[in-house]
């Protein structure tokens, strides 16, 4: 039972995380990055009050959620690297983008994970009958 919960928590947990990382750093460093003077970037809660400030930034976000939920997540490819790699020349450190996908893909293994533990209440599943129906290629 406790396995079940503690891989629920850490997954929702990190999904909240990355809906931080793209709704708030991510629109504040593509104004750092070109250096503009701090005060004159938007307070933090602009960009989450204001759909159209961010949709000018990234234009998937005029999109929405919707290219997330129907898995067509090359849609979101602006802010979420899925195939870029390295560091950001400016600040030498990883792309805010690879990090949130990082954290995205971690926090999805998580939610999966938590349906493979059996509750007392026989919610999920168990990692016995899980491993006794499998058939791969190398246990035949």
């Amino acid at each position: 039972m406790l396995n079940h919960h503690l891989a629920g928590l850490l997954g929702l947990g990190l999904l909240s995380w990355v809906g931080h990382q793209i709704h708030v750093p991510l629109p504040i460093n593509q104004f750092l990055d070109p250096w503009v003077y701090p005060k004159e970037i938007p307070l933090p809660r602009e960009f989450i009050l204001n759909h159209a400030l961010l949709a000018q930034l990234c234009s998937s976000f005029a999109k929405e959620a919707t290219p997330f939920f129907t898995l067509n997540w090359s849609k979101h490819e602006e802010f979420l690297s899925l195939g870029g790699g390295g560091v950001d020349p400016i600040t030498g450190c990883l792309w805010l983008g690879n990090i949130a996908h990082h954290h995205i893909a971690i926090a999805i293994h998580f939610l999966i994970a938590d349906h493979m533990y059996r509750t007392n209440w026989g919610i999920g599943h168990g990692m016995k009958d899980n491993l006794e129906a499998h058939r791969g290629p190398f246990i035949g």
